[in-house]
């Protein structure tokens, strides 16, 4: 008797620490589960977070690109800049080509002049007409002339000259011509640049000799044409 309650005492012991045994093995598991879970979610986070900036990075490279790309083509098939007004003054030299009529000679003739000048904000066209009427003693240009303005647009080139260009005109109807010429010579040198049409004070003029209303292309002998 004593022998059977000895063995049922010895058998409840051990199950009673299998059973321990078996709850902490479970419990390990369970924690190490929990910890690889953790893990993963953690990696998860970091891929999603990757993704999302790699994402984002490059949403905001194409956008800086068409942002690029699209100032770039406003200003594509307009590369005369009239205006050199702006807050930044920036200076640049450009080689142009001027014409003048010939000095000394009974002929009507273009003598022309590769010059190096400085320009203001790539305004190489205003540029060029002041460089012309700081030579008026060469083309005829009256003194007093000033520029009102200057604009392009489908590869006419406007100049708006101040009263002066009327006032103090006086030339014979030959010289008249080559001087107007020369400034029209002069501007279609520049890239673009397939007409010139002069005005003063904003509206077509008339010397008296010629009624100047329509844009004029280059012309090496004005006269004769």
């Amino acid at each position: 008797m004593k022998n059977l309650l000895y063995s049922v005492i010895i058998f409840v012991v051990i199950s009673t620490f299998v059973s321990c045994d078996s709850n902490e093995i479970n419990t390990v598991e369970e924690i190490k589960t929990s910890k690889t879970d953790k893990l993963d979610k953690e990696t998860d986070n970091k891929t999603t977070n990757s993704e999302t900036t790699n994402s984002e990075t490059t949403n905001n490279e194409t956008t800086n690109k068409e942002t690029t790309n699209n100032g770039s083509n406003e200003n594509k098939g307009n590369n005369i800049k009239t205006d050199s007004n702006t807050k930044d003054n920036i200076k640049s030299n450009v080689d142009v080509t001027l014409y003048f009529v010939k000095a000394n000679t009974s002929d009507y003739e273009f003598e022309t002049e590769i010059r190096n000048i400085e320009i203001s904000n790539g305004a190489v066209a205003k540029a060029i007409v002041n460089e012309l009427i700081k030579e008026h003693e060469r083309n005829g240009i009256p003194q007093g002339t000033k520029i009102k303005g200057i604009s392009f647009a489908n590869g006419i080139l406007q100049v708006d000259f101040s009263k002066e260009f009327i006032e103090n005109m006086n030339l014979g109807s030959g010289y008249e011509v080559m001087m107007v010429y020369s400034i029209v010579n002069s501007l279609t040198e520049l890239s673009n640049v397939n007409k010139v049409r002069i005005l003063v004070d904003g509206s077509a003029f008339e010397t008296g000799h010629v009624f100047y209303d329509k844009p004029m292309s280059k012309s090496i002998s004005p006269i004769g044409n």
